[in-house]
């Protein structure tokens, strides 16, 4: 089964092309404002533009870029403001320089812009009352540096809203990520991904998900599934999460595993797996065969039917049926591709003598032969 290619959300090239353009006017802009860092600002508000489509990114570049910088600029002085620092640290002459960019051309008469500037001004009142802003920080400077991107106040904003991922059963789907990690998602599956300065998060609802990560020491990339949490320091791993239970298998590399239950986390290696509330540790699998569904093959070796089926039924849009439990104890071996239900069937009534008819809403189902229950 081929993956569907999703392009790297979602312009990577244009995005860095959009980096080199504007990167430097927008740290000068920012340092405009005050004690912003400008680099950092610079370095969150394209990892933030890069969640945005293309039509609206490419459309007004410089306005959507100032506009994520002001919900940047607006996190930092909320985490200031926790920490009991100065949450505007501006000059009243800083805010004033920032109200020439209100006719700043396509910036001024842009929606976006026109959005923030409306979302501002009807923060003024409920920021002074909540936070004892001093009355210094007029409507006309506030409305300034809007347009120029790095409005300070303390208002509180939500993170950044996670990116959910999935496939339709039989479906398997390829991600490329915003920090140029991918991601394979096998059937059924549900991820949200949020991306934040400080981390790389990742949360496997349902499903299976190959993940090829680009390292950051100082962004982690963490992946939670069930009671799991993994941790990369490098490396292709496998994270699957179904019936109340989730496992990781380290493909090469390494990665940090907190496997829930209060227990110390594990380091685990290229070759083994660890599951949700283990209490022996890992074990050595075999990595070929258990990822082999990102070729679009399972491999079964001295399996139950039963388990074989449950696991061919995952890519299946009309699931097989067993009747009775004899036939799903048989045990089975071989290597099957998950788009051919068919071949799957023929091959168990060929080989293992088992018997199959169709049910009355078009389901097929399995049951022993007289001479297997015999």
């Amino acid at each position: 089964m081929a993956f569907a290619e999703d392009p790297a959300p979602p312009i990577e090239p244009e995005l860095g092309e959009l980096h080199r353009r504007y990167a430097t006017w927008l740290a000068r802009m920012v340092r405009r404002g005050g004690k912003a860092d400008a680099e950092d600002v610079v370095q969150e508000t394209f990892i933030r533009a890069s969640a945005y489509g293309a039509e609206e990114l490419l459309r007004h570049p410089r306005a959507l870029l100032l506009k994520i910088a002001r919900s940047v600029v607006l996190n930092t002085a909320r985490d200031a403001s926790r920490k009991k620092r100065d949450p505007t640290g501006y000059s009243p002459e800083v805010w004033e320089s920032a109200d020439q960019y209100q006719n700043a051309g396509d910036v001024r008469e842009d929606p976006a812009v026109a959005d923030a500037l409306r979302q501002a001004k009807a923060r003024i009142a409920l920021t002074r009352k909540k936070e004892g802003l001093p009355f210094s920080v007029t409507m006309t400077a506030l409305v300034g540096l809007v347009v120029a991107g790095v409005v300070i106040g303390t208002a509180i904003l939500t993170p950044p809203a996670a990116q959910r991922y999935q496939t339709a059963v039989g479906e398997q789907r390829r991600v490329t990520l915003p920090d140029g990690s991918s991601m394979d998602l096998d059937t059924a599956s549900v991820v949200d991904v949020r991306f934040s300065r400080g981390e790389r998060l990742v949360r496997l609802i349902s499903g299976q998900a190959m993940f090829d990560v680009v390292h950051r020491p100082d962004r982690p990339f963490r992946v939670e599934a069930d009671d799991l949490q993994v941790r990369d320091i490098g490396t292709v791993f496998d994270v699957r999460r179904d019936e109340g239970h989730a496992v990781v298998t380290v493909v090469s590399g390494e990665v940090r595993v907190d496997a829930g239950a209060g227990r110390a986390p594990w380091t685990l290696s290229a070759g083994q797996q660890l599951g949700s509330g283990s209490v022996s540790g890992p074990r050595s699998v075999d990595v070929a065969a258990f990822t082999r569904w990102t070729n679009g093959r399972v491999e079964f070796d001295d399996v139950p039917l039963a388990a074989a089926v449950r696991e061919m039924n995952r890519y299946a849009p009309h699931p097989l049926l067993l009747e009775g439990p004899a036939v799903g104890q048989l045990h089975v071996s071989g290597a099957f591709d998950t788009s051919d239900l068919k071949g799957f069937v023929k091959a168990l009534t060929a080989v293992y003598g088992v018997e199959v008819k169709p049910a009355a809403d078009g389901q097929l189902v399995i049951s022993a032969s007289p001479s297997t229950r015999a």
